[in-house]
């Protein structure tokens, strides 16, 4: 039997939800924004670095402004059964902004 998370920690108070959000903006978008800056320069080191150096902070503060937002509604009033879907949504346009970004 496999538990989600929502299984294990069934408490939706603002204390959990934040925790939540915080360890998705300390672990995940860090990994997330690096490793696609990595595939976007096709591993290429010194095109990565050079993005790395000067995307990478304006990359990370639009990732401050959508996805604790887009976290906090999906946690708070989207059903369990739909958040995959809110999050997916979320992730497309997300991932055109970023893909914006990176080619101008």
């Amino acid at each position: 039997m496999v538990l989600s998370i929502e299984q294990i920690y069934t408490k939706t108070t603002n204390y959990f939800i934040a925790k939540r959000i915080v360890a998705d903006e300390l672990i995940y978008a860090n990994f997330s924004i690096n490793s696609y800056l990595m595939i976007n320069n096709n591993f290429i080191y010194d095109k990565y670095r050079n993005d790395l150096k000067n995307k990478y902070f304006d990359i990370y503060k639009s990732d401050l402004i959508i996805w604790p937002i887009s976290n906090t509604i999906n946690f708070y009033y989207i059903p369990l059964k739909y958040q995959v879907i809110f999050s997916n949504c979320t992730e497309f346009f997300w991932s055109t902004n970023l893909s914006y970004k990176l080619n101008e």
